[in-house]
């Protein structure tokens, strides 16, 4: 049987950025409202933030946040009421970051990925899918890249030739 609609997540190559503060990129497509009714806190939001590794909280030794900007010479970290141009403002791999960021946050029962991390380096893509794995989530890729292999039980291949096969 078909799980229900909200137990699904795809993940594409370009990541829908919706309008808003920080916090409504995370939480998308619910509303502040509807996250406070469900329990859930802005620490929550902040922990998926640092697992997808676009945290705009100083982390580790380099004075540097996972998400800042530099504008007119000084250092931006959004804060999850700021609301800023996302769309322009966030690099293709800060954008695939916080998708992943939202996943976390919605801990849908699967998850497809469609070629969602080639913004992102090995290093922080084999970590996000670590805790993909941790966090229980039936993950689907759909990637070119050999490296993801270890983190399926199975591989499907489709020749692409003129019988479907």
């Amino acid at each position: 049987t078909m799980p229900p609609e909200e137990e699904i997540y795809f993940l594409s190559q370009v990541n829908f950025v919706p309008l808003g503060s920080l916090r409504d990129l995370v939480i998308y497509p619910h509303t502040r409202g509807q996250m406070k009714e469900r329990g859930r806190t802005d620490d929550e939001v902040y922990e998926c933030l640092k697992w997808a590794y676009c945290s705009p909280l100083v982390q580790g030794e380099k004075d540097r946040a996972d998400l800042e900007f530099i504008e007119q010479g000084a250092v931006i970290r959004p804060r999850l009421d700021d609301v800023r141009d996302w769309g322009k403002d966030l690099s293709p791999g800060q954008k695939q970051k916080l998708a992943f960021a939202r996943l976390f946050y919605h801990r849908p029962s699967f998850v497809v990925l469609d070629e969602c991390t080639n913004g992102i380096s090995p290093d922080v893509e084999q970590t996000i899918y670590t805790k993909c794995s941790e966090m229980g989530l039936g993950v689907f890729s759909i990637s070119h890249k050999v490296e993801l292999k270890g983190f399926h039980d199975l591989e499907l291949r489709y020749l692409g030739d003129s019988v479907g096969s």
